[in-house]
């Protein structure tokens, strides 16, 4: 089974919202560090015993790679954003959240499934969160883990280096991905968003 795990660095001041843990599998020989804070391409070379067809030269395209090899019939890569912020003591004023997929590789589903989980989580942060959050919208661009064969969606939460909410949001970016109320919101929606993909159903309640 998969899990999410969620902590703070304290050393750093850093939050790692994002680290999917795929079973609980190491090697006695590991470093300190477990190894899916290493990379991708480490931690499973670990897990499927260096199946070749598994393995890529980073943990980027690694990944769904592994999901291709697991069966997994969609693919979701959850990120933090950031736009030259942390330059600056007043950090980015870029917001907001957006999906992206790929359209230009042929695969069947794909617009559907990046339509339906930028939906539910935009609604849920929306309607659970902040009425305000920024919506980025959905986006196509050819990044390396959308490139799976598999309906797939990269989503961007929100901008970590954004610090100063505006008029139109109660907190920062940077706030909300330290607030339990908007992790609750994103688990949701993805949540929402997967199950509209496959029941085929429209995610109309959130507009």
């Amino acid at each position: 089974p998969c899990s999410v795990t969620v902590e703070r660095v304290a050393s750093s001041g850093a939050l790692i919202a994002d680290a999917v843990k795929f079973s609980s599998f190491t090697l006695s020989s590991s470093p300190n560090l477990p190894l899916w804070q290493m990379g991708g391409q480490y931690y499973i070379n670990d897990y499927t015993l260096g199946k070749a067809n598994a393995i890529h030269t980073s943990g980027i395209t690694t990944r769904p790679r592994f999901a291709k090899l697991a069966g997994a019939d969609v693919y979701i890569s959850i990120h933090t954003n950031a736009y030259q912020g942390c330059e600056t003591s007043a950090g980015s004023s870029a917001r907001g959240y957006v999906t992206y997929n790929y359209e230009g590789g042929g695969v069947s589903g794909m617009s559907k499934f990046g339509n339906m989980v930028h939906k539910g989580v935009i609604g849920h942060i929306r309607r659970d969160y902040d009425s305000g959050f920024y919506d980025r919208g959905l986006k196509s661009e050819a990044f390396a883990e959308l490139k799976g064969g598999m309906p797939s969606v990269l989503l961007e939460l929100a901008f970590h280096d954004n610090i100063k909410p505006n008029s139109s949001q109660k907190q920062s970016d940077n706030e909300a991905i330290q607030d339990p109320r908007f992790k609750q919101a994103v688990a949701m929606g993805i949540a929402d968003g997967i199950v509209q993909y496959f029941t085929k159903n429209s995610a109309s309640e959130y507009k």
